[in-house]
């Protein structure tokens, strides 16, 4: 549940991130467009006038994302879609102009993580490739060479003493060398980035497990796999103080020492593991559970009823003593508890500690009286 919870707060943060792009992309269309008005950015107004069509997909892709939640996994797809196609049509009027740009889509789809999403794109940026090669070389703005087939330096087609330009060939089968020389050659160069791309992608996923991991290991008792002094440290200190009420159970373990010292420390830890998958049954979103020493453990729960403390306690004595799998010697804990504001979390703390300590030395008298 909670992988998928990651992965669909991934795919929302991505579906967020290509609509900046996409805004802004719109964005830089319109300012090309208003600086060709002002002849700054030189290209025949009906092109661009052409090129502005493009802003329709952007446009019903931003609509369309307005009205859906951004975690859907198929909204990746139509804004994809729809950067592409409004990269195609901006490429048909300017072609030349638009050719790093049908690189964007690619480089978007790495942060899903997905190679289903990647070879989408992949397949999409191939189509609009040669839909800008072909249809923007008979009514785009073409590059030179395109209709020209020039292939080396210009000093081979330009007299340098008289300024004249010689072309001797003219390109007299587009449908052959459009596809040979322009659409094989691009498509060739953006199938090249893929696997750069995804290990880019890869190196970022493994570096991010391994901070994960890095962080998991800071925060976890590496004994009993729940949270540790450090991270109980942390949230006492960043986190408690905000909630408005907070609830604090503790637990100490009875005759630990004792144990350690007369039949070793394996046995002591297995009275740790016992007491530990015992209190993971108790804990949940809001009852966090944290082992602040050898043998302590502190369950703190967020805006609890005063109650629930109490029944928190009574199911953890409902479930029944606990018994060492070798000498069958009973596995005891004592336990306090206190409440009050998160504010004042650590009075409510030591409220607690107290507490648990007065239950121990009243446990420890009635043992030394049932003994006599």
């Amino acid at each position: 549940m909670q992988l998928n919870e990651v992965r669909s707060r991934q795919e929302e943060n991505a579906n967020r991130f290509t609509l900046k792009c996409m805004v802004l992309l719109l964005f830089g269309l319109f300012l090309c467009w208003f600086l060709n008005i002002v002849n700054i950015f030189v290209v025949d107004m009906k092109l661009m006038n052409r090129a502005l069509l493009g802003s329709l997909f952007i446009i019903i892709a931003l609509m369309i994302a307005h009205f859906v939640d951004l975690k859907s996994r198929w909204l990746k797809y139509v804004l994809i879609f729809a950067m592409m196609g409004a990269i195609t049509v901006d490429g048909i009027a300017m072609t030349y102009h638009m050719t790093l740009l049908s690189v964007l889509p690619l480089f978007l789809s790495i942060q899903y993580s997905s190679k289903k999403t990647v070879i989408y794109t992949y397949v999409l940026s191939v189509i609009s490739v040669a839909i800008i090669v072909i249809i923007g070389y008979f009514y785009g703005l073409c590059d030179a060479n395109m209709l020209l087939l020039t292939t080396g330096q210009m000093r081979e087609y330009v007299d340098m003493t008289t300024g004249a330009v010689s072309f001797p060939v003219v390109n007299e089968r587009p449908w052959i060398t459009l596809p040979l020389y322009y659409i094989f050659p691009r498509s060739l160069l953006l199938f090249l980035l893929v696997p750069v791309m995804n290990k880019i992608s890869n190196g970022i996923s493994n570096t991010a497990v391994e901070l994960a991991h890095v962080q998991k290991e800071a925060e976890q008792d590496s004994m009993t796999g729940i949270y540790n002094r450090n991270k109980y440290l942390q949230m006492v200190k960043s986190f408690y103080e905000n909630i408005p009420m907070v609830g604090v159970i503790f637990w100490d373990i009875n005759d630990l020492k004792k144990m350690n010292d007369v039949y070793g420390h394996t046995n002591g830890d297995y009275m740790i593991i016992s007491v530990a998958n015992r209190l993971k049954e108790l804990s949940a979103d809001n009852r966090k559970l944290y082992r602040i020493g050898g043998d302590e453990f502190i369950m703190i729960v967020e805006n609890p009823e005063k109650e629930a403390l109490e029944r928190i306690i009574n199911e953890w004595n409902s479930k029944g003593p606990m018994y060492h799998s070798d000498d069958n010697q009973t596995i005891t804990a004592a336990i306090g508890y206190a409440y009050g504001e998160g504010k004042r979390i650590k009075e409510i703390v030591d409220k607690a500690d107290h507490d648990m300590y007065m239950n121990k030395k009243n446990m420890k008298n009635v043992s030394e009286k049932v003994q006599v």
